[in-house]
């Protein structure tokens, strides 16, 4: 995770045309604490004063400490921008409340934010003056994840739920800005609606590296995930294997001898080389004779039309394009090897907020072999050809 600097002598001043506003606000500090506010903060009239309160708390007894340690961390941003001393939190129950008074802060609130003593909990959302500024934003929104979002012990996902369709939204946005994929829920509790937003497993580790968590337990249970390899994300690097031309290379993906053309020695004898044996005939076999005659661009075009298949005993056989399309490009990350074929991950494709029918379905017709099904729904193609090809093509994200 990265560590973001808290020393004392940090402060980004806002640019020109926010210079009217007051700059003891305008630093990741004070944006940390007002996501902190807008996740789970309440301000309120009490006697002839008004009151903040902020709590954290989890049912489970020995994981209370880290509720008492993220507290204390928000008590020590407070006392310095207060320039006072504030009471150590309290439990209560299964939760540690941190509860003060404060006029200084009280009139921040009222007048730079407009939020005033009362209910926040369908209007919060983030300042707009915090908006559009990278480090100042990151802070508000990992002030909100430590407090309403979740990252469960064992559960692979990120969330954000809040009754504030406006703070959701704004979330989204940001999220979007730094290309992390969602996806949007809605449900009702007790009578209320409830906006959120989840970052799939496949994620964990790009939302680390933009925002993560400074809550201490939240933090140790993202970084138990992120150690679980099932969370590595797959790179394309397909760029090695692409011609100049921009076919794909597969001189240099099947450098091998038992990959096979099928009928390839009828092809052969079409431009007068005989050869006795079998008619399935070795790729490299049919690029050596045929490259001087006809080029590689042409050499392409005609093995295209032609199936391919693993070893001689193999009765799977496929068709390749010449080229990757778009769509190759963009559904080749849903691919897993397995042993003699190639596996689609239901749940990755699923992560991207894609059909899973269409992503089979592109699978099936691109490379004209249809799948077999596991009992538990994994859509497998049982193609030696296939698995060498995405062998090549894809590499995991350490």
């Amino acid at each position: 995770m990265n560590e973001i600097d808290f020393s004392r002598n940090m402060f980004i001043y806002p640019p020109m045309h926010l210079n009217h506003i007051n700059q003891n606000i305008f630093n990741p500090e004070f944006a940390y604490f007002m996501g902190t506010f807008a996740g789970n903060g309440s301000f309120y009239f009490s006697g002839r004063s008004t009151r903040f309160e902020l709590c954290d708390g989890i049912a489970v007894e020995e994981d209370l400490k880290f509720s008492k340690e993220f507290l204390i961390s928000v008590k020590r941003i407070l006392e310095e921008k207060l320039k006072g001393q504030i009471k150590e939190p309290k439990r209560k129950g299964n939760q540690y409340i941190l509860k003060f008074r404060s006029k200084k802060l009280s009139e921040v609130m009222q007048k730079e934010f407009s939020i005033f003593p009362g209910h926040k909990t369908y209007t919060i959302d983030i300042p707009k003056i915090y908006l559009n500024h990278p480090l100042i934003e990151k802070e508000f929104w990992l002030g909100v994840m430590d407090t309403d979002g979740m990252v469960a012990r064992n559960s692979r996902k990120i969330s954000l739920w809040s009754a504030s369709n406006n703070l959701i939204n704004s979330f989204k946005k940001f999220l979007s800005k730094n290309n992390l994929i969602f996806s949007e829920k809605e449900r009702f509790m007790n009578g209320k609606k409830y906006f959120g937003v989840e970052v799939k497993s496949p994620f964990f580790k790009k939302y680390t590296e933009i925002l993560g968590f400074k809550h201490p337990r939240k933090n140790l249970w993202l970084k138990r995930h992120l150690k679980n390899r099932s969370y590595l994300n797959y790179d394309l690097v397909i760029n090695n294997f692409i011609t100049k031309e921009g076919n794909f290379d597969f001189e240099k993906i099947f450098n091998t001898s038992n990959i096979y053309i099928i009928e390839g020695k009828e092809l052969l004898k079409n431009y007068g080389i005989k050869r006795r044996g079998n008619m399935n005939v070795p790729f490299l076999v049919l690029l050596k004779s045929l490259k001087p005659k006809i080029g590689m661009e042409d050499f392409y075009k005609i093995v295209s039309r032609h199936k391919w298949k693993m070893s001689k005993g193999s009765t799977e056989y496929v068709k390749l394009p010449i080229k990757p399309n778009k769509n190759f490009l963009r559904y080749a990350k849903f691919v897993r090897l397995t042993s003699g074929g190639i596996r689609l991950s239901r749940n990755y494709i699923k992560a991207f907020n894609e059909n899973v029918d269409e992503v089979t379905e592109f699978f099936i017709q691109t490379f004209d072999i249809h799948p077999k099904f596991t009992s538990k729904g994994e859509i497998l193609f049982c193609s030696g050809v296939l698995n060498k090809l995405f062998s090549k093509v894809l590499v995991k994200n350490k």
